[in-house]
């Protein structure tokens, strides 16, 4: 049984997904579009991995958003690039936001499949502090595959002078 598990850390430059859609959810702005870099390392099976992945989400309302991200999975004997794409839902409370939905990964190798995410970020000033997961749901694609799980953890931060 194929099992993967990774730890992902989502770093934002600029104002990245859920801490730009906070701020623009207090003033109503969409849409707009924000921007990701994120590095991860795991193991799926016996062979460990790193991931590098760039996203661009473009907001339609402060409470949707459509993602994009192309990504880079090193791994031996072969590397796999592709693209994630998904759509996020969000809900804000005064420190916190909640988010979610499906999404599809293509990739250059092995198969293509849906995927479901999730998670929260904790807003803490102009420093923000979140995790969550994506399950890539395998075993629809193939049957008896098991699903592979991605933990993630983001970290944000903004300032002014």
């Amino acid at each position: 049984m194929k099992r993967a598990i990774g730890i992902f850390l989502l770093l934002t430059m600029g104002c990245g997904g859920a801490v730009a859609a906070k701020k623009n959810s207090e003033s109503g702005g969409a849409p707009y579009a924000t921007y990701d870099l994120g590095l991860s390392v795991g193991n799926s099976g016996s062979r460990n991995y790193s991931e590098l992945d760039v996203g661009l989400n473009y907001f339609f309302k402060n409470w949707f958003a459509w993602r994009n991200a192309v990504f880079a999975r090193f791994i031996n004997p072969e590397n796999i690039y592709g693209l994630d794409t998904s759509g996020r839902f969000f809900h804000y409370f005064p420190s916190a936001t909640i988010f979610g939905g499906p999404g599809y990964r293509f990739a250059s190798l092995g198969d293509n499949v849906p995927f479901l995410e999730g998670g929260a970020v904790l807003h803490l000033g102009g420093f923000s502090i979140g995790g969550g997961a994506k399950t890539f749901l395998t075993n629809v694609i193939r049957k008896g595959a098991a699903a592979d799980t991605l933990y993630f953890i983001i970290l944000s931060g903004s300032g002014t002078l």
